[in-house]
């Protein structure tokens, strides 16, 4: 039996592009019929640069990963996996189905033939499943991302895409295994008034990125002060063989994916907030994170452009167009401050 999630009318937005987790948080949460679900997304900015010797470019990218606001993560709770295989947990799902609980799960997309990167790219991904049957050839699945499926796997491709390895390649989401992730959302309890939330999430956002410099120590840089280190380093190595910035490149590319795609959940984050809160400040933080998001798809334009055809023009564009960006965040800095103040 397929739980109500599956019948319901759902919405994708644009901005929750690379953020397929979270996007399955709010659908799930509209399900629940939580009072403003986006605001309970952990939509704040963030970005850990640190020095690896892992890494042949000597350094490596981390996030916050929490997906819901810290008052509130809680209620996100993962499955236990402990290595067993997807086939030998299906039970355990279906007994959160039979609860009447939409279960979360990771999969790799090139294994959905659904979607336009099947058989093309590895890279990871979130579904929902609703469905407590037990014997099926077919899985339903509720994929309400880009592509807005909903329909059925064929069980030996699902269970693939749940076992997947998932190895390394050109998305920033590959690199790891899909490990038979599952989770699920507690229904109960969700109490937060907009304005709290909000505090939270510009309070957040202000602590681990604005404020980077303040945090950053030798060897670990947050936020701005990450930003800095990489246009820092790129003019560094300005002089170093063809082939080892192409490749230092291509590892940056995939970490801005990640951080570009946290820009824009945050812009539409602010967006739904002034539905809410009626406060002008919240609308002008939101126009200029609107204006400014031009400004981050050329940077990663200019990142794969490098990539693919290298020149020492396209090379020096690239700390150009992160120094550009410093500048509007340290801007934005100041009026979050200000908007913080207000809250």
């Amino acid at each position: 039996m397929k739980l109500g999630i599956y019948y319901m009318d759902q919405v994708y937005y644009d901005d929750f592009e690379g953020r397929c987790e979270n996007n399955c948080d709010l659908q799930v949460m509209k399900y629940y019929g939580i009072k403003h679900p986006e605001l309970y997304l952990n939509a704040a900015p963030n970005l850990h640069l640190f020095e690896s010797d892992e890494n042949v470019t000597g350094f490596d990218v981390r996030f916050n990963e929490e997906r819901l606001v810290p008052d509130y993560q809680k209620k996100l709770h993962a499955g236990i996996v402990d290595g067993k295989k997807a086939e030998v947990i299906a039970h355990e799902i279906r007994d959160k189905i039979k609860a009447g609980l939409p279960v979360m799960v990771t999969v790799d997309i090139f294994y959905l033939p659904y979607n336009p990167h099947y058989q093309i790219y590895n890279a990871l991904h979130c579904i929902i499943l609703s469905d407590d049957s037990a014997a099926s050839s077919e899985i339903p699945v509720i994929d309400w991302y880009q592509w807005k499926y909903k329909g059925t796997v064929p069980q030996e491709l699902f269970y693939e895409a749940r076992n997947s390895l998932c190895p390394n390649g050109e998305s920033p989401y590959s690199g790891r295994p899909a490990g038979n992730e599952w989770s699920w959302l507690d229904p109960s309890d969700w109490r937060g008034e907009a304005p709290e939330l909000l505090r939270a999430t510009v309070s957040n956002a202000i602590s681990q990125f604005y404020e980077g410099e303040q945090i950053s120590t030798d060897g670990n840089y947050y936020g701005i002060a990450a930003m800095k280190k990489i246009a820092e380093v790129l003019r560094e190595r300005k002089e170093d063989k063809q082939e080892n910035r192409v490749f230092m490149v291509a590892e940056l590319r995939k970490a801005f994916e990640l951080l570009y795609t946290r820009h824009k959940m945050f812009r539409h984050y602010i967006g739904e907030s002034s539905q809410s809160i009626a406060l002008p400040l919240l609308t002008e933080v939101y126009q200029g994170l609107d204006q400014d998001m031009a400004a981050w798809g050329k940077t990663g334009s200019a990142l794969l452009k490098f990539t693919v055809n290298p020149t020492e023009k396209g090379y020096e564009k690239i700390p150009e167009r992160f120094t550009e960006l410093i500048r509007m965040e340290e801007q934005r800095h100041e009026i979050l401050a200000r908007l913080s103040s207000m809250l």
